[in-house]
């Protein structure tokens, strides 16, 4: 199991206790089994992007937070900057959900080199 696999599912748990959510409550607003939220919050699986796509829009969870543990838990998706970026990018991130996880992290690797010079 992957550190960040852990770290996510803690966050995960962190998340749907501040929503006051069961994790059978959690699982149908993500449109998924009880049995896979428990995967992701013990470290076992990481969620599909399907998954933190439903998280974001019917939750409002900050992808960032949810995955770095950097700035706030959630986002205020009224403002509609929020939204116009979240569609615009959502179909890159699902193609990037359906790579190998290798080519995911080598993709996210690289991103974040590019990110950190500028």
């Amino acid at each position: 199991m992957d550190q960040n696999d852990s770290e996510i599912g803690v966050r995960l748990i962190q998340f749907r206790k501040s929503l006051g959510l069961s994790q059978l409550e959690m699982a149908e607003k993500a449109g998924v089994n009880r049995v896979y939220i428990t995967q992701i919050e013990t470290g076992k699986t990481n969620p599909s992007y399907n998954v933190i796509y439903n998280f974001i829009t019917k939750c409002n969870l900050s992808i960032d937070w949810l995955i770095t543990g950097n700035g706030d838990m959630q986002i205020d998706m009224s403002e509609s900057i929020a939204s116009k970026l979240l569609d615009f990018y959502y179909p890159f991130i699902y193609k990037l959900s359906e790579l190998p996880r290798d080519k995911q992290k080598r993709l996210i690797k690289i991103f974040t080199e590019i990110l950190e010079t500028n």
